[in-house]
């Protein structure tokens, strides 16, 4: 189907055209239809043990959603000939129910140390296998879903047993080694090289962001009650110190600030990111990895300066300018350099 409108401000008799390729209707409709069953997997998966106890209905209705979907990519690689079509009706649909059944598989189960791993882990394996079999991104996505989870469950259970004051150091590092091993591992792919790189990076991203969000309020917190003081008492006498009143425990001086070395970590994590996902924008040349960047710049400066509680934001201003205003000189000193075509080593 084909629109022709004028376009206005330009001279009588010029188009310009809206097209509908009624040949992507496949592959727009797959989309939709994978959102609603998903939707209904997800939907399942809050309700099944709202009250505790497994309710069937719920359970055996997100589980057939799941298995629907799997189901109906099986048959798409089965009857659709045409290999570009076959892909979007396979990938997508197979990658949302390979998570699904491992959603329901962990709500299926209710030891919580052992649903969270045998659901990830089967999402994993069957993500795996839709991978291998159609070299498909969507099933890169579900995997990269299911080994984040699996991540996260193992770096619960080992910060558990570890020192709790280093919490969001321990939480920042285990962040940058998933972002930059996960990256590299998805090199390995060169068809979706890009894509696991930047959707694992906008995850790292906005994970850093909260940590350093979360040390900020906590470094606030800590901070302003440590100087805190109880009327009634001496005007020396700090409220850390009153260790019969309750909270009086958790401060042990006045302007205590335990929290603050962990926030020059963070960054120094933080830094560490901008810097590999700029290396990999050279190597790769991708717009996702110079947006990546550019967040790091625009989102976790701003959220640094709240948690330092910087007492003169002026200086943050002028260091940013002058460093951006450093970095853009030499950018256009180096574009004005012409190209010098590589050299072709010659035999002997």
């Amino acid at each position: 189907m084909t629109e022709y409108l004028e376009s206005p401000g330009e001279r009588p008799g010029r188009t310009f055209t809206i097209t509908f390729d009624l040949s992507r209707l496949p592959t727009a409709a797959t989309a939709a239809g994978v959102a609603l069953v998903s939707a209904a997997v997800v939907v399942s998966a809050m309700y099944t043990r709202n009250t505790g106890d497994l309710d069937t209905s719920n359970f055996v209705m997100g589980a057939l959603s799941a298995l629907g979907l799997l189901g109906f990519a099986v048959v798409a690689h089965l009857v659709v000939p045409d290999a570009e079509r076959r892909a979007g009706l396979v990938s997508w649909p197979g990658a949302a129910g390979a998570a699904g059944l491992g959603v329901m598989l962990s709500v299926l189960i209710s030891n919580d140390d052992v649903s969270i791993y045998a659901g990830a882990g089967l999402a994993l394996v069957l993500s795996v296998a839709g991978y291998l079999l159609t070299r498909a991104a969507p099933f890169v996505l579900s995997s990269l879903a299911a080994l984040v989870v699996l991540y996260a469950k193992l770096f619960d259970d080992v910060i558990d047993e570890g020192d709790e004051g280093s919490q969001f150091i321990v939480i920042g590092a285990a962040v940058m080694i998933f972002v930059m091993v996960a990256t590299a591992a998805g090199w390995l792919l060169p068809a979706t090289r890009e894509l696991t790189g930047i959707v694992v990076g906008i995850a790292g991203l906005a994970t850093m962001a909260g940590v350093l969000m979360s040390l900020g309020t906590i470094r606030a917190m800590t901070v302003a009650f440590s100087e805190f003081r109880v009327s009634g008492f001496d005007d020396e006498t700090d409220f850390a110190e009153m260790d019969d009143l309750p909270g009086g425990h958790f401060f042990s001086g006045v302007g205590e600030d335990p929290y603050q070395n962990d926030v020059y970590i963070v960054l120094l994590f933080c830094l560490a990111l901008a810097l590999f996902w700029f290396g990999c924008a050279l190597s790769t040349g991708h717009v996702g990895f110079r947006l990546l960047v550019a967040g790091s710049a625009v989102l976790i400066i701003p959220i640094a300066t709240i948690a330092l509680m910087a007492n003169r934001p002026t200086w943050w201003e002028v260091g940013a300018c002058a460093l951006g205003g450093l970095v853009l000189i030499g950018a256009a000193a180096r574009a004005r350099r012409p190209e010098t075509p590589a050299e072709v080593p010659v035999a002997p």
